[in-house]
């Protein structure tokens, strides 16, 4: 082989990636108490894919893998904190989120955590906007975790997140978006949930793709079920940053057809049963001003969209 080319291949790290396309599931479902109607179009994972080779010392998560410095911000519909739960499930509204800057980033995700702050257990999956991870602007899958108190990592910046799919990876890309005041929107179904018997927590897509799992002995918390499940938008950059636009960079007053919406909300309960949420066990959780981030629980919307919300904002506040 080649020297240049063997020099080359040592100095890449290839990371794999899949577009995710929208394929029409002829649905013509619609929102019962929007202003106006839309249709829905589901996003599915295709076998297509593409491999980029990014030079290992350029790449930003080698150089600030965890976002130090960062203050977080979250809009986000919460479990109380009363009783267990062993998963979370949702179908996401695909909302391309625009004007992230490097050192920001912006998230949509199903969170499930557990344990007192100092030794907390989280996980959280879904798809955002990460330039200083992937070093672009594109929406991709993306997860973070934690556990037994130590640091925790995105994706699988560092050991303990099982990969099984040998197709679709972190970092795949979802296209196409839905667009701001569009008839036709795209949604992703997510579950986060704990298998009963191994007591591993699973990261499945659209109901048949099994990415991948953490074994349960990464958490000290977690291995016996979530104290809570949280459905939302988080948003992150530096204390001297604005903070970034979460969702479409809409707030939830602006609608159906600007703002962005989960829907299909359910939890898996203390006996391992997927139910819908039920709107007395929910509480919204916002770390900011209602000017910069929002969330607006809708309740139940009928037979087809059952539990959702609205939610994201413009971002723009200073340190907080």
């Amino acid at each position: 082989m080649d020297l240049v080319l063997q020099l080359v291949l040592v100095l890449c790290l290839c990371i794999l990636y899949q577009k995710v396309d929208a394929r029409n599931h002829n649905q013509q479902k619609r929102f019962q108490r929007s202003s106006g109607s839309r249709e829905l179009e589901s996003v599915l994972l295709t076998r297509d894919s593409e491999f980029d080779c990014i030079d290992i010392y350029k790449q930003p998560a080698f150089q600030n893998p965890l976002l130090k410095n960062h203050k977080i911000q979250l809009a986000t519909l919460d479990t109380n904190q009363n009783t267990t739960y062993h998963g979370g499930y949702a179908k996401m509204n695909i909302c391309n989120v625009t004007g992230v800057h490097p050192f920001q980033y912006s998230l949509s995700q199903i969170y499930a955590q557990s344990g007192p702050p100092a030794q907390l257990d989280v996980i959280q999956a879904g798809f955002g906007v990460a330039p200083e991870i992937y070093g672009d602007n594109r929406l991709r899958i993306i997860a973070y975790w934690k556990g037994k108190g130590k640091p925790g990592c995105f994706n699988i910046l560092c050991p303990g997140f099982i990969q099984v799919d040998r197709v679709h990876g972190f970092g795949s890309t979802v296209n196409p978006v839905s667009q701001i005041g569009g008839n036709s929107q795209y949604y992703m179904e997510i579950h986060v949930e704990q298998d009963k018997k191994s007591g591993n927590w699973w990261l499945i897509l659209d109901n048949f793709v099994k990415f991948g799992y953490w074994p349960k002995e990464l958490f000290g918390h977690l291995n016996n079920g979530a104290s809570m499940i949280r459905f939302g938008g988080e948003a992150a950059a530096p204390l001297d940053k604005p903070s970034p636009p979460m969702g479409t960079g809409k707030l939830p007053q602006a609608g159906y057809k600007n703002a962005c919406t989960f829907y299909g909300l359910r939890i898996m309960d203390s006996g391992f049963t997927i139910q819908d949420i039920n709107p007395r066990d929910m509480k919204i959780y916002l770390d900011t001003s209602p000017n910069f981030y929002d969330l607006r629980y809708q309740g139940y919307m009928g037979r087809h969209f059952r539990e959702a919300f609205l939610y994201g904002g413009p971002g723009g506040q200073y340190g907080v």
